[in-house]
């Protein structure tokens, strides 16, 4: 900053570095101005007429940064949805956020289309965090704007190829809209997904590499056949129970998987022992495998007697391992 006021310069590279990465959104909304303001305590809007020159120094700073985090401090502050919106025409034909690379979004509303705001072209990056506020019990209603904003995504972003998404995400709905994605190579899910929407909708996508799946929930209905795919992926990990493992497991028809992360949340061994044999067409390709599981203690009943080597044996065929790691954690079910 300091170059930037003493040296004209240098004052457009200071800048460049001083806005590379912008940690709070709000930040920026400030540079606005008086326009900026508080209706109710900790929530901002937009009022009145913006004028040009102030618009201007809000535009060059918007149009240097590279990484945005944007989201809402339940606790500090909200921004109301018509600022986004209000952003957006004000800008015109322009391009907002013209060199924005990474974008780290969360939302606490059903309001997906506030990303829109923020979708540009050079986009390589997205984590999207949904938070939406439920009562306890009560599922989140599916937000089909956060959809729509994916498909636009997927359209207005071509070279887009990083994508995580975090919380009560109506997946069955937006999954559909990653399939056009068509560059997409790193995926990681943080929430309840059926393996069939996984399977239907990013089993096609040709550059996908990475695949993380943190909470598979089921295998999911399918309207019609699921065909095999992910043929290009080298990385897998996964979490969720044996079987629905093993529904995945079996579509992924990648020649070049060397490294997988299975957890299972589930006890039945004969179970694990069939959705490891799904590694036997890997033989020869992974180096790198990683197996957890939890065995479930009831005190007062006799104990489960656990044959190690029979839940490992799919795993002993498999030929020129470098690290493979094997994780049982004991959980007391009932303390007396």
């Amino acid at each position: 900053m300091n170059s930037a006021l003493v040296c004209k310069a240098f004052s457009h590279a200071a800048l460049d570095i001083l806005w590379e990465e912008v940690e709070d959104f709000l930040h920026l909304l400030k540079t606005i101005g008086p326009n900026l303001a508080q209706d109710s305590p900790s929530h901002y809007i937009l009022r009145g007429c913006i004028l040009q020159a102030r618009w201007e120094r809000f535009y060059s700073y918007a149009s240097r940064i590279r990484v945005l985090h944007v989201g809402e401090h339940e606790t500090k502050y909200t921004i109301s949805t018509s600022v986004y919106d209000r952003l957006t025409f004000q800008a015109r034909h322009r391009r907002l956020f013209p060199s924005l690379v990474d974008l780290h979004w969360k939302a606490r509303r059903a309001v997906g289309s506030c990303l829109l705001t923020f979708i540009t072209p050079s986009l390589r990056r997205v984590r999207v965090t949904y938070e939406l506020k439920t009562r306890t019990g009560e599922r989140a209603t599916p937000d089909h704007s956060f959809r729509d904003a994916l498909y636009v995504l997927g359209s207005e972003a071509p070279l887009f190829s990083e994508l995580e998404l975090l919380g009560n995400v109506c997946y069955s709905r937006s999954l559909p809209a990653v399939a056009d994605f068509t560059f997409l190579k790193d995926l990681r899910i943080v929430g309840d997904v059926s393996a069939s929407a996984v399977i239907r909708c990013c089993g096609p996508l040709p550059t996908l590499v990475h695949l993380e799946l943190c909470a598979l929930a089921g295998a999911g209905k399918s309207d019609g056949p699921l065909l095999d795919g992910f043929y290009g992926l080298e990385e897998f990990s996964v979490r969720g129970r044996a079987s629905v493992i093993a529904h995945l497991l079996h579509h992924i028809k990648s020649p070049s998987l060397f490294k997988v992360s299975v957890t299972f949340q589930d006890y039945n061994w004969d179970q694990w022992t069939e959705c490891l044999q799904l590694l036997y067409p890997f033989k020869g390709l992974l180096r790198h495998l990683t197996c957890r599981g939890c065995l479930l203690v009831i005190v007062d009943k006799p104990p489960l007697v656990l044959n190690f080597g029979f839940i490992m044996k799919p795993l002993w065929t498999l030929d020129d391992f470098e690290p493979s790691t094997s994780v049982f954690s004991t959980l007391w079910y009932q303390l007396r």
